[in-house]
């Protein structure tokens, strides 16, 4: 993630690190990483499309 992206969220700096850090201990993957980040991606993706 970029680090201007909390100006988008509307939430604090700290906070959108602290958020991305308990995905990453929680699930094992980096979603700062451009190769988990991906894998959120097409997970969510797919979640998204099922659910239509």
């Amino acid at each position: 993630m970029r680090l201007d992206d909390n100006n988008h969220l509307f939430i604090h700096k700290n906070t959108l690190q602290n958020k991305l850090k308990r995905i990453s201990e929680r699930t094992g993957y980096d979603p700062r990483s451009i190769r988990h980040s991906s894998l959120f991606y097409i997970a969510i993706y797919r979640d998204i499309s099922d659910s239509m």
